[in-house]
């Protein structure tokens, strides 16, 4: 998106009734009843519609004494939902990199090093999945993005 705006027109009909249209386009297959009948059971008031914001790359995320893990270090848009995945790993990394170096600095500098190609990689998926031309385009790169995760998580 690279700060574009887009303009989807006016909103039509009641959050529920936006929220359905929007599931029923990706129903292509029929996969998603149970999805259509929870929408439509949620009050109105539950319904919640808000902007997907892109999140700028940090060109760091230690300092000498301070880490950021998950969504505070790898800020992504929400629409692969890697952020607690990622954190999760981090974690690990973290406490790995910290039990192996005595000196602070260094370990968060380790940390932050083992976790740059991973994430890169994640920030690569997260375009593609993004740039998807249709709902069919969008759940092949989100498989194959789940599938990259998956088979590639570190062990801790």
């Amino acid at each position: 998106m690279d700060g574009q705006q887009f303009d989807a027109g006016p909103l039509t009909g009641s959050k529920r009734e936006r929220a359905l249209e929007r599931a029923r386009n990706l129903a292509e297959a029929g996969w998603n009843d149970n999805l259509l009948s929870l929408i439509a059971e949620t009050p109105e008031e539950s319904i919640l519609e808000n902007q997907v914001t892109l999140v700028p790359e940090l060109p760091h995320w230690t300092s000498a004494r301070v880490a950021l893990i998950g969504d505070a270090a790898h800020g992504l848009s929400p629409h692969i939902a890697s952020g607690g995945t990622l954190g999760i790993e981090d974690v690990g990394v973290l406490r790995s990199s910290l039990t192996a170096e005595a000196d602070l600095e260094k370990a968060l500098a380790t940390y932050e090093h083992a976790r740059s190609a991973r994430f890169e990689t994640v920030r690569e998926h997260s375009a593609a999945v993004e740039h998807a031309s249709n709902a069919g385009e969008f759940a092949q790169r989100y498989a194959a993005f789940s599938r990259w995760m998956l088979t590639t998580a570190p062990a801790t």
